[in-house]
């Protein structure tokens, strides 16, 4: 390796104190940049850039932070006396679980039959008591064609820790980890199609305010308004055009794309306490902090079908046996394909820059300037703005214009380690709750 092809992002932080004591000049994750060996036509004369970490130093985990259980009641309910029963029948069974009941809003005080019960840190045999235990209470009455007890949502997460070893100091313990929340915000990759409106889109929540990962185009981007104006093209395609409309993620801070409480919503966050309640937490111990990034699946209303129906989950006999390592949906010609379900909610790639000739290593500076920024996304946003141009300046044209083209990645390598890692721990996790 020479350092012309090494390349050390440094590490941000909103809150000073976050790592107060800690060798700064060891907050940074550093990658090498070098020819990429991707084998589509796509990738041909581009550069890899690789990240130089150790992934077998950490370890990987797969959990569900909560899960719902949907049932309808004959007769009226108050949310309350709901939650009261199942904690009492909890209780008998010696679970620490705590709940929560509502209905379809998830807010308290609900009065009505359609009843959805939050379960914090489940198991699967404290579920199959409280559904059991609500069976035997209430006149379950489902709706026609819906299971007596359905899962209107759940939140699943994947938490990485540094390896815990003996003899590792807290200082060794937290360079590590925060390299890791770092790199999963940069290689994370969240399909577009997820963030279709403004609220969604990728957002950054610190000490220093909430703002997005790449800014809409602004009069203050004047070089691409005047772009946007000359080709004739929407401002909103050039977004990300600017390396400067990007906003490089603090680490103390929140990754979040999707609205809370939304169908879909991701959240990637350095996790150092937990139980938070209002602007008090408890703080974790240094073996137990981790990089997060948990994805929450929720249907929203009583009508639509949504959430976990959506990838298959109808009840909870269904959740039971599921594989969250893959699972099914209907393909064009309705006949039914296996899905890789770790690819639509947990997917990491590599990124490949341009080779424009003009810095002194051939690759293009400002897209690997964009890069240490806002990672594989913002990255994107910016390829796909260039690519606008190309084809409205007829650089490129036909199957070439489309910026997926042939491996539905556009310029991106998989992150084969990372995920390999990820699926393990979702198959394992499957297996635990009967599948």
């Amino acid at each position: 390796m020479t350092f012309s092809n090494y390349r050390t992002f440094p590490l941000t932080f909103s809150d000073p104190d976050y790592c107060v004591g800690i060798d700064q000049g060891a907050l940074s994750l550093a990658y090498r940049v070098i020819p990429s060996p991707g084998r589509q036509r796509v990738q041909t004369g581009r550069f890899l850039v690789d990240p130089d970490i150790d992934l077998n130093q950490y370890e990987y985990e797969a959990v569900f932070d909560w899960l719902e259980i949907g049932f309808r009641t004959r007769d009226v309910h108050q949310s309350r006396n709901v939650q009261s029963y199942a904690a009492r029948e909890l209780a008998k069974i010696g679970s620490k679980s705590t709940i929560f009941a509502s209905g379809m809003a998830r807010k308290r005080g609900y009065l009505g039959q359609n009843h959805v019960l939050r379960v914090f840190d489940p198991n699967p045999h404290e579920i199959q008591a409280i559904v059991a235990a609500l069976d035997r209470k209430y006149d379950i009455f489902p709706a026609s064609g819906e299971a007596r007890f359905t899962v209107p949502g759940f939140e699943l997460s994947i938490d990485i820790y540094p390896k815990r070893n003996v003899g590792y100091m807290d200082e060794a313990i937290f360079v590590r980890r925060v390299r890791m929340t770092q790199l999963i915000r940069n290689h994370v990759y969240v399909s577009p199609a997820f963030f279709v409106e403004e609220i969604d889109r990728p957002r950054i929540e610190s000490l220093r305010g909430s703002f997005p990962l790449v800014e809409p185009v602004k009069n203050a981007h004047r070089h691409v308004v005047a772009t946007a104006t000359k080709l004739g093209v929407e401002r909103r395609e050039l977004r990300g055009l600017d390396p400067k409309a990007h906003n490089k993620p603090d680490i103390d801070g929140t990754f979040y794309v999707g609205r809370r409480n939304n169908e879909i919503h991701f959240r990637l966050q350095d996790k150092i306490s937990d139980r938070r309640s209002g602007h008090s937490a408890e703080q974790l111990k240094p073996n137990e902090t981790r990089t997060r990034i948990e994805v929450t699946c929720m249907k929203t209303d009583e009508v639509t079908i949504g959430g976990p129906a959506s990838i298959g989950i109808n009840s909870i006999e269904d959740f039971f046996g599921f594989r969250f390592d893959k699972f099914l949906s209907a393909s064009n010609n309705g006949a039914e394909k296996a899905e890789n379900l770790r690819k639509i909610l947990f997917d990491f790639h590599l990124p490949t820059i341009s080779a424009d000739g003009k810095s002194e290593n051939g690759w293009n500076e400002d897209e690997l300037e964009i890069f240490g920024k806002t990672g594989c996304t913002g990255l994107e946003c910016h390829q796909r703005a260039k690519q606008v141009i190309m084809k409205a300046e007829g650089v490129i044209v036909g199957a070439e214009a489309r910026f997926d083209t042939k491996n539905g990645k556009g310029y991106r390598l998989a992150y084969r380690g990372l995920n390999e890692r990820v699926q393990k721990r979702l198959k394992k996790l499957s297996s635990d709750w009967g599948a």
